[in-house]
C-alpha cells in the first residue's frame, strides 16, 4: 500500500504544479489579449491619419490632379490594405493562440476540480462557460466561432472599407480626359456602387475565412480530436485490501493483462462507456468514482486511440458477453503483471486516489 504521508506530498506537488501552470496561462492570456489590442489601435491611427492626408491632398488647390492624383490615392489606399491583411492574420493567430491558453485553463480547473475539490467546492464552476466547446471532449459539430466584434472583425471591417476606397479611386473620373462625357452625378453613381459592391465582396469573403479558421483553432491540435475510447479502473475491497481487475486482450496472449475499455458509441458519455465496457468485458457491474487519466496511443490496425479512464468500485457481477480472461488481483500483483506502461500508471494513479480520499472511497 502506497505511504500516506508520501501521497499527501505527492498530491501537494502536483496541486502547486496546477496552480503554476494556471498562472502562467492566465498572464499569458492577458499579454496576448493587450498585444492584440495594441496592434488594431496602430492600425486604426495609420488608416486614420493617411486618409486625412488624402482627403487634404485632393482638396488642396495646388495639389496634384487627374490622372496622378488617382495613382496616389490608389497607390496608398493599396499600401494600406497590404498592411490590413498582415493585421488581419495576425489577429487569427491572436485569436488561436487565446483559444490554447483558455483551453489551458480549462483543463487546470478540471483536473483540480476532479482530483483536489473533494467537498465539491468548484463543482459546476465554469467562469469561461460561454467557450465551454474548448472543452477537449466535446464532438467538432458542437463548436462554433465566436459571436462578431472582435479584434479580427475590427480589422476586416476596415479592410473592407479600404477595398470599397480603391473601387472607388479607380472608377472615379478625378476629372480626367479619359472619362469625357461622363456627368459628375454619373461619376458619383458608378463610384458608389462600385465602392458598395467591393466592400460587400471583400466582407464576406474575409469574414467567412476568419470564421474557418476560428473553427479550426478550437479543435485541440493532433491526430484525433475526440476521445475514441474509455475504460475503467475497477477495485473491489476483500479482507480490508484493494483488488484490481484485469482482463486478456481480444486477441488471446497468455501473459497480457489490461485494464477494461471500449468504443464510445455515438452520443454516449464516456462514463457510460467505461460501466458498459467493464460489464461487457468482464461481467461487473462498477460504479465510477472520477476521471483518474487518459491513455493516446496507435492501435496496431493503425487506429489512434485516446481513451479516458475512470476509477470505479465494482458493485455486483452480471453476465458477460465477451470471452476473456478475467482475474482480480491485489495492487501490488496488479503493478506487477499488468502489461502495458501506460496501464500502469493509471493502476498507481487508482491506488493513491482510493486510498487517498477516505471521505468518498470508505473503507
Amino acid at each position: 500500500m502506497p505511504n500516506p504521508d508520501e501521497a499527501k506530498k505527492s498530491n501537494k506537488d502536483a496541486s502547486d504544479l496546477l496552480m503554476e501552470d494556471f498562472h502562467q496561462f492566465a498572464e499569458s492570456f492577458w499579454k496576448n489579449e493587450q498585444t492584440g489590442e495594441t496592434r488594431v489601435n496602430w492600425f486604426i491611427g495609420i488608416v486614420a491619419a493617411a486618409a486625412g492626408g488624402l482627403f487634404g491632398l485632393g482638396s488642396g488647390e495646388h495639389g496634384p490632379s487627374g490622372a496622378q492624383l488617382r495613382l496616389i490615392v490608389v497607390v496608398s489606399l493599396f499600401a494600406l490594405l497590404a498592411f490590413g491583411i498582415g493585421t488581419l492574420f495576425r489577429m487569427i493567430k491572436r485569436n488561436a493562440t487565446t483559444d490554447d491558453y483558455l483551453r489551458g485553463l480549462n483543463i487546470v480547473r478540471k483536473l483540480f476540480n476532479e482530483h483536489f475539490d473533494n467537498d465539491d467546492v468548484l463543482f459546476d464552476y465554469k467562469p469561461v462557460g460561454r467557450r465551454k466547446q474548448l472543452s477537449d471532449t466535446a464532438a467538432p459539430s458542437s463548436k462554433k466561432p465566436r459571436a462578431f466584434g472582435g479584434l479580427a472583425d475590427t480589422v476586416l471591417t476596415i479592410n473592407s472599407l479600404l477595398v470599397a476606397g480603391l473601387a472607388g479611386a479607380i472608377v472615379y473620373p478625378f476629372h480626367d480626359s479619359s472619362f469625357r462625357g461622363v456627368t459628375d452625378d454619373e461619376a458619383f453613381i458608378w463610384t458608389y456602387l462600385a465602392g458598395a459592391a467591393a466592400f460587400v465582396s471583400a466582407f464576406t469573403g474575409q469574414y467567412k475565412f476568419v470564421r474557418m479558421r476560428d473553427r479550426r483553432s478550437l479543435e485541440e491540435p493532433g491526430v484525433k480530436k475526440t476521445l475514441t475510447h474509455a475504460g475503467g479502473v475497477v477495485y473491489q475491497m476483500a479482507d480490508e485490501q484493494a483488488q484490481y481487475l484485469l482482463v486478456g486482450g481480444s486477441v488471446e496472449k497468455p501473459n497480457e493483462w489490461l485494464l477494461p475499455k471500449g468504443h464510445i458509441k455515438k452520443g454516449e458519455h464516456p462514463t457510460v462507456t467505461a460501466v458498459r465496457e467493464v460489464g461487457e468485458e468482464a461481467g461487473v457491474f462498477a460504479c465510477p468514482i472520477c476521471l483518474i487519466g487518459r491513455n493516446d496511443f496507435t492501435a496496431p490496425n493503425k487506429e489512434h486511440v485516446r481513451a479516458d479512464y475512470y476509477l470505479m468500485e465494482r458493485l455486483s457481477e452480471i453476465p458477460r458477453e465477451e470471452k476473456r480472461r478475467v482475474r482480480w488481483f491485489e495492487y501490488d500483483e496488479a503493478l506487477k503483471i499488468i502489461t502495458y506502461p501506460n496501464d500502469k500508471r493509471l493502476l498507481q494513479r487508482a491506488e493513491r486516489t482510493r486510498s487517498a480520499n477516505a471521505k468518498i472511497l470508505p473503507g
